[in-house]
């Protein structure tokens, strides 16, 4: 699919573009700088607000716009929503006389003016500011342009966002400009206000699969669906980025068009997030889903609801218990799924080893590790499936959060700086076998686990096999979220308490095992030659 992308520069078109070309997409982006923009998007400079007889041709005929240019958009009084309105118009207008099918437009809550609770697509419109006006006058224009044509409308209705806030222009930007001025202090409202807050990385990711599908279109709220008070997100945020600034709590009134509880109703995007894009065929493909647990009774439910979704109907669902004593079990039998294998580890216990159980039970083409109190993105089986259609392991990014899934770290690649590379993961393993996706014939080599679990833990053991003798792709944006919490059984990766020779202990172990396990699978296939060949 070739995607038109306006404002590709800014603060949001950067995040969706990327997200687009992992995607596969071809993207077309269109600004007046592109500093910012992925090198593999194909960029065309242009003002959008020149006078053009065709833009559709002048852009290569593109099989979507999306539509996120828009000036001052943090200055929701500036004059120039207005004087700008008809050139977005004209623009859009002549795009789809010359022949597109398909176009997505960015908008905003601002279109609702004072509203209390949630917002669905019907939902009145009574803008108070110039900035809602103006998108709600282009919203309106645009419905009445394709109404009688056979094209793909979408408004992406946006609420609040945070994230990457050194270039953006929100209240998070203000505070971090304030903390580099050398300020201690923050004027503020009262914060008592709820809103519904996104980052831009899930913004980008929800904005991204819209466009990918045509089923569900119309007015879509882009958005968490859960109201938070200012002040909870931005002391939250204060907290996390560790930032030397106190909020002055009452400096500044509240605006008067300022809601004091309004947030998205996100059942359409909830919809578009679970539709099934066909990327393989799932019909001739059977995937493995092995989850470990133990005592897992607060969070596995949030985690197996966000993998079943994902699922087909020939696929297997498999749980490893290792003893739980809480509503583990009952929990997961509540489920009456059959694709749910639910089985007990009768073998040492451990993690290790719960995980091994799960993993030589496992029928399918495909292996996916799960943990059981993390939350996988809508997408992540879809996506690391085409992957694997060329890779024997697959790793993908992810989005480090509390216990609350509030994000602490947005991305482990470029935390812990990893890359595709044997060497740097024997000095130390940072990747996680709950990000990892591989196929059977990887799996095959690697079992057994080799038998001193202390020595060598079961992710860091695949990585090694597959760094060192398989094709490794790593997907570098997030398709998981790695809650941790207290009770977490491992430490991620994070920090180590072994000593020196303990760790030096351990690279032996791995090395001496990928060398034995390499003469291991030679010898047993040369046996297998010599079988064909005597028959």
């Amino acid at each position: 699919m070739k995607v038109l992308v306006t404002g590709a520069n800014g603060y949001i078109g950067s995040k969706v573009i990327k997200q687009l070309l992992d995607l596969n997409c071809e993207v077309i982006a269109t600004d007046i700088d592109n500093k910012n923009i992925d090198v593999r998007a194909s960029y065309i400079s242009a003002n959008i607000f020149d006078i053009k007889d065709d833009w559709y041709t002048f852009f290569s005929k593109p099989d979507v716009c999306l539509h996120l240019a828009w000036r001052d958009g943090f200055i929701h009084n500036s004059l120039k929503h207005m004087s700008d309105l008809s050139f977005h118009f004209n623009f859009l207008n002549n795009l789809i006389l010359n022949g597109l099918q398909q176009i997505a437009i960015m908008g905003t809550v601002h279109e609702i003016g004072y509203w209390e609770g949630a917002v669905d697509e019907n939902t009145p419109c009574n803008p108070l500011s110039q900035y809602g006006i103006a998108k709600n006058a282009l919203r309106k224009s645009i419905e009445l342009l394709v109404k009688e044509k056979k094209i793909i409308f979408q408004w992406l209705r946006a609420f609040y966002i945070y994230g990457d806030d050194l270039i953006g222009n929100s209240i998070f930007s203000k505070i971090r400009q304030a903390v580099k001025e050398g300020k201690n202090t923050f004027p503020f409202t009262t914060g008592k206000n709820k809103y519904d807050f996104i980052s831009v990385e899930e913004l980008a990711k929800q904005i991204s699969t819209v466009i990918n599908q045509k089923e569900i279109n119309g007015i879509i709220n882009v958005c968490s669906g859960k109201p938070v008070s200012l002040a909870e997100q931005v002391e939250w945020y204060i907290t996390y980025n560790n930032l030397p600034i106190k909020l002055e709590y009452g400096k500044y009134q509240d605006r008067e068009y300022d809601s004091p509880c309004i947030y998205g109703d996100n059942s359409k995007i909830k919809r578009i997030l679970n539709i099934e894009l066909s990327f393989v065929n799932r019909e001739t493909i059977k995937v493995s889903v092995c989850l470990y647990c133990f005592n897992g009774e607060k969070f596995i439910k949030e985690q197996i609801e966000s993998i079943l979704p994902q699922l087909s109907t020939n696929d297997e669902f498999i749980i490893s218990d290792d003893g739980s004593t809480d509503r583990t079990i009952e929990i997961i039998k509540s489920y009456e799924d059959p694709r749910i294998k639910l089985i007990f580890n009768q073998n040492k216990h451990g993690w290790v080893s719960n995980n091994e159980n799960s993993l030589k039970h496992s029928t399918g083409d495909y292996i996916f590790w799960a943990d059981q109190d993390d939350v996988w993105s809508n997408k992540k089986i879809e996506v690391m499936l085409k992957a694997l259609q060329q890779n024997n392991l697959v790793i993908c990014d992810c989005i480090t959060t509390d216990e609350n899934l509030r994000p602490t770290d947005f991305s482990r690649f470029k935390q812990f700086s990893l890359k595709n590379s044997f060497v740097k993961t024997i000095i130390r393993n940072r990747f996680l076998g709950c990000c990892m996706a591989f196929d059977r014939k990887l799996l095959d080599f690697v079992l057994p686990f080799p038998q001193n679990h202390r020595l060598l833990e079961s992710d860091t053991w695949i990585v090694s096999v597959a760094l060192r003798y398989f094709k490794v792709k790593l997907i570098d944006f997030p398709l998981h979220y790695y809650r941790r919490h207290t009770n977490n059984t491992s430490n991620g990766g994070s920090k180590s308490s072994n000593t020196i020779f303990n760790m030096i202990i351990r690279r032996i172990y791995r090395l001496f095992n990928l060398y034995y396990r390499k003469l291991k699978i030679a010898k047993y296939e040369k046996h297998k030659i010599n079988n064909r060949k005597n028959s």
